[in-house]
């Protein structure tokens, strides 16, 4: 890629005679002009490249919450097992976990609930 300072711009200038300035300025400019495309072209290459690399970033993350959620699934169903497993084991005990004259009410309190056992006599 050519750097072209505004000092060679000025010299070239300063060397050309009088007949041809026209020519030679319009080249120079047309260079700077050249230089200020090249570094757009470039800009917009490097803004495709964030582009795509904004698409894979999303994907990446995209796939790790996936993989976190199965994992919270797969947990979840161990944790539904387990306590299958518990309900099984005291059942089996004698213990009976249900009781039909169960009533829950809302506590006086506004953060916790209170469940009031209440058996028939």
């Amino acid at each position: 890629m050519h750097h072209l300072g505004w000092r060679s711009g000025w010299l070239a200038y300063l060397q050309v005679n009088e007949e041809g300035s026209d020519t030679e300025l319009e080249q120079e400019e047309a260079n700077f002009v050249l230089a200020a495309v090249c570094a757009q072209h470039n800009m917009c290459i490097l803004e495709q490249q964030l582009a795509a690399a904004k698409v894979d970033e999303t994907i990446a993350l995209g796939d790790l919450y996936q993989f976190r959620a199965q994992m919270a699934e797969h947990k979840l169903k161990d944790t539904n097992i387990d306590v299958g497993c518990i309900r099984h084991d005291i059942c089996k005990s004698g213990v009976i976990l249900h009781n039909p004259h169960k009533h829950c009410r809302a506590s006086f309190t506004k953060s916790t609930v209170a469940c009031v056992y209440i058996q028939s006599v």
